[in-house]
């Protein structure tokens, strides 16, 4: 898996969101995870970078198999899950969340709950209504 980003131990940039943790602490945490993580600090605003990104990415392994944008360590797990499956390539094509990913692999958040927060953006976020993030869990 390659991490990309600004949050780098290498590279003064910060992230938008000003992350604590940084690329290489998550390409770390995937190899733990049985992965192979890499860390490639890239800043995507900047398309020289991604261009010079996507040609690494293309002589190296010819491809990308998954592409997860916006990650955060929390979230780690379902990508961690989805690239130890033999069967991923189900997942082609597709535009799925973490969550969805959580659900399909069956774990939870730490508190044991799962979480269902796109449910909730769609349902409840976006046209204004209130409820209960409880209902959502």
């Amino acid at each position: 898996m390659v991490c990309t980003g600004r949050s780098s131990r290498t590279r003064a940039l910060r992230s938008d969101y000003d992350r604590a943790e940084t690329i290489e602490e998550t390409a770390d945490l995937v190899t733990r995870l049985g992965g192979t993580g890499l860390a490639r600090p890239v800043d995507h605003l900047d398309p020289g970078q991604v261009r010079d990104l996507a040609g690494w990415i293309r002589d190296r392994f010819g491809r990308i198999d998954v592409l997860v944008n916006d990650i955060w360590g929390a979230e780690l797990r379902a990508v961690a899950a989805l690239a130890a499956d033999p069967g991923r390539a189900r997942w082609n094509q597709q535009s799925v969340s973490s969550g969805w990913l959580a659900r399909e692999y069956g774990f939870t958040d730490l508190d044991g709950t799962a979480p269902d927060i796109w449910r909730y953006i769609v349902q409840v976020r976006e046209p204004g209504r209130d409820a209960s993030l409880d209902d959502y869990r």
